[in-house]
């Protein structure tokens, strides 16, 4: 993990370099899968969230954002995503995730060329009730701080414009599985990969993503989204 580390490190300094030289205003984050024409954003969401070292489950939730402006013509972007969502027996899962995201199109290389920086977290939960088969209060939670890199490319389609996008994130993470360890907390370093393409219309946008890694042995986690912009 070391050698991914340092590769994707190199990166985000090659990015936060290419932001800070070549970049101008960028209307929306769609190389981190929020496409929002306008500065505020309010969304609804339905995606995967990790639940343990093996598998993953679906929670539904909303996302608030905001966009500022920036000196040397950088856009700066705060996202906020809240969900839960039911389990097996009477377990519940939860997640709070957010990022502040840089972003920036570089017309040096190609207008339609977008760049994303982000720095955020993402807690993870499941929260087990007594009438489960597992010890009453048990359940386990899941926290990364994650250091994001994302690159995307417009495509006009009639009077919508699809931004298919690659974004990749090295990121601490912290783990604590009651039922499994006890209270021991583990903790070290992990990456992911999210794929996907974010559309826009006016105010209204849509987002499809598919994220890898984490530790995830049952394949990738999925989230759809859509919301729109004011």
């Amino acid at each position: 993990m070391k050698r991914e580390t340092h590769l994707v490190a190199a990166c985000i300094g090659a990015g936060c370099a290419a932001l800070l030289t070549f970049a101008v205003p960028l209307a929306a984050q769609q190389c981190l899968g929020l496409s929002m024409p306008r500065k505020i954003y309010i969304g609804a969401q339905a995606r995967h969230i990790l639940t343990s070292a093996q598998g993953h489950a679906p929670v539904y939730g909303g996302r608030a954002a905001m966009r500022f402006n920036a000196p040397r013509q950088i856009a700066v972007t705060t996202s906020l995503s809240i969900g839960a969502g039911p389990m097996r027996a009477d377990s519940t899962a939860g997640m709070v995730s957010g990022y502040v995201a840089l972003s920036g199109t570089l017309p040096t290389v190609n207008p339609a060329f977008s760049l994303c920086l982000a720095m955020g977290f993402d807690a993870n939960g499941v929260d087990v009730t007594g009438r489960s088969s597992r010890a009453p209060g048990s359940g386990n939670g899941f926290v990364t701080l994650p250091l994001s890199i994302g690159a995307g490319y417009d495509i006009r389609f009639g009077l919508w414009t699809i931004t298919p996008f690659v974004a990749s994130s090295v990121a601490r993470y912290y783990r604590e599985d009651l039922q499994t360890t006890g209270t021991a907390l583990q903790r070290g370093w992990d990456g992911n990969v999210t794929i996907g393409a974010a559309a826009a219309h006016g105010r209204l946008s849509f987002a499809a993503t598919s994220r890898h890694g984490d530790h995830v042995r049952e394949g990738a986690r999925m989230a759809f989204e859509t919301g729109i912009s004011f």
